[in-house]
């Protein structure tokens, strides 16, 4: 990116050529927060429902206070990481290789979830979920920040908003069909409506 500065020196003109930039890629860059809102962000909302972990920790636990405690850590690893990540992130010319690095250690904890269920069980089982729930908000708070940060990047702010409601839109109608037990295509329907 630095090559589109090239013979340039004065800070309006970069200002202008980075501006023309942004928009000559809008298509692509706005498609792509789209879909990673579609599809990259529908099984986090899922995840982080107040309905499954806590039910599935209930489940492996049987007491109320693992699944506070589990909603705690995850939440305690979400709310300590931003800070750190904002100062890694602030300095940094390329963000979308730490975003990217970050969105993959979120996806590990819940595979971490998924494979400690199938080959652990008691005590060790729930404490591993607990240790991958605080490494969940731990990779989260960071990743929140370097993804906030691309979209300032590549979305102008004129679009940000659209772009927003179309993503949350967008998650929303599978969503609701899936706790109605609507098909999609009704539930967009109601969700328009």
């Amino acid at each position: 990116m630095s090559d589109i500065y090239q013979g340039i020196d004065g800070e309006v003109e970069r200002e202008a050529v980075y501006e023309g930039y942004v928009w000559r890629n809008l298509r692509r860059n706005y498609a792509g927060h789209f879909v990673h809102g579609m599809l990259g962000m529908t099984g986090f909302r899922l995840v982080n429902a107040p309905t499954f972990i806590p039910a599935y920790l209930h489940l492996i636990s049987g007491s109320d206070f693992f699944v506070s405690l589990g909603a705690s850590l995850q939440q305690l690893g979400g709310v300590i990481s931003p800070i750190a990540g904002a100062a890694q992130i602030e300095h940094r010319k390329r963000i979308l290789p730490v975003s990217m690095f970050l969105g993959t250690m979120m996806r590990v904890q819940i595979l971490g979830i998924a494979l400690a269920g199938w080959f652990l069980g008691g005590t060790p089982l729930l404490v591993a979920v607990l240790l991958f729930l605080f490494l969940l908000g731990l990779f989260s708070g960071p990743q929140g920040v370097a993804f906030q940060f691309l979209l300032a990047k590549m979305i102008p702010i004129t679009r940000r908003g659209q772009l927003q409601g179309w993503r949350w839109h967008g998650c929303s109608a599978p969503g609701f069909a899936l706790r109605s037990g609507l098909g999609l295509p009704e539930a967009v329907t109601l969700a328009i409506a």
